[in-house]
């Protein structure tokens, strides 16, 4: 139960500040607290590939993982 609402947090945390981010012509780093570093990693790598096939450079996005 705490991983879907650990993807449906992240989801709304990353992908909306990702797409601004690219749709502006510039790169994205994403900084997520340790509490949702596999969800956050997880909706990155989704949107790397398809930054991929789209015939973008995937590294484009970044992640930066806040740790205490």
């Amino acid at each position: 139960f705490y991983m879907l609402i650990d993807l449906l947090l992240a989801l709304h945390n990353v992908f909306s500040p990702v797409m601004a981010a690219i749709f502006a012509g510039n790169g994205c780093v994403v900084k997520c607290s340790e509490n949702v570093v596999w969800s956050t990693q997880w909706y990155v790598s989704a949107i790397k590939e398809c930054l991929r096939i789209c015939g973008q450079d995937p590294e484009l996005v970044q992640v930066s993982i806040c740790a205490l």
